[in-house]
């Protein structure tokens, strides 16, 4: 069994602060579309033992899920067992970041995330997170294009972007934090990339498209295709008929 120390003892003093990126709303905004913020050192995570609560982590496993890369034009096809422990129960997540041969999975206890550089995205079951913010010492942040963004033909990060991080819970200043939601209903945080999918009785993909910047300047297209294994046109024409949840797959290349 891992012990989770609390945030006054896990928090190591001096660390180095990187700019984190703003608050700023999805989507077109004024600006020229570049990335919010670059960094090589970690900043402490606000909130730490409330996080780990409402992230549902875990502290005595790591994720077994697997993270499988198919080339897909000048990028990667993408699927990340994001299964964790099953629906509505506590479960490690599934790390990962962005290398020019697929997405690599970084072995993290969860309590480990919130001080590592490692990695980049995780997943737990439909929720994605960032390392930035209230999800981990990064600055790896992300904005929301356009509606009908083609992903196909998107080769350069749109101007106007506003890029986010994990912001899904308050510091009220007094020793108590609370969560964001993400407006779902389902009672999850509300993390940056919480629009890739919306729930009329099932997890339906959006087709959002996302630029991610990362914490070395490079910037990602992405865009959810698939959270079930099967069925999920199914899911997303209302007939219904999805099943195997947490089956992610995404779509994603490196933009100049």
């Amino acid at each position: 069994m891992r012990l989770l120390l609390s945030a006054s003892i896990v928090v190591v003093t001096g660390l180095a602060a990187c700019a984190q990126p703003p608050v700023a709303t999805e989507g077109e905004g004024e600006g020229e579309g570049e990335p919010a913020a670059t960094c090589t050192e970690a900043v402490a995570v606000p909130c730490r033992d409330d996080v780990f609560g409402t992230l549902s982590m875990s502290l005595d496993e790591t994720a077994t899920g697997v993270i499988d890369n198919v080339v897909d034009g000048d990028g990667y096809d993408t699927g990340v067992d994001a299964r964790s422990n099953g629906a509505f129960a506590s479960g490690p997540w599934v790390y990962g970041r962005f290398t020019e041969a697929g997405l690599e999975k970084v072995e993290l206890f969860d309590d480990e995330s919130l001080d590592s550089l490692d990695w980049d995205i995780a997943f737990q079951r439909f929720v994605i997170r960032l390392n930035s913010g209230f999800g981990g010492p990064s600055c790896v942040s992300a904005a929301r294009t356009a509606v009908d963004t083609d992903f196909e033909t998107l080769d350069a990060v749109p101007a106007g972007l506003n890029f986010n991080g994990e912001e899904f819970m308050t510091d009220n200043g007094d020793g108590s934090c609370t969560i964001v939601p993400d407006g779902s209903g389902q009672g999850s945080p509300g993390v940056v990339l919480q629009n890739w999918w919306e729930y009329p009785g099932c997890v339906a993909t959006t087709g959002n498209v996302y630029v991610v910047s990362l914490s070395d300047g490079r910037r990602v297209k992405l865009v959810v295709t698939q959270y079930y294994g099967q069925g999920q046109e199914l899911c997303n024409d209302g007939t219904r008929g999805e099943s195997q949840s947490a089956l992610v797959r995404f779509r994603w290349a490196f933009l100049p």
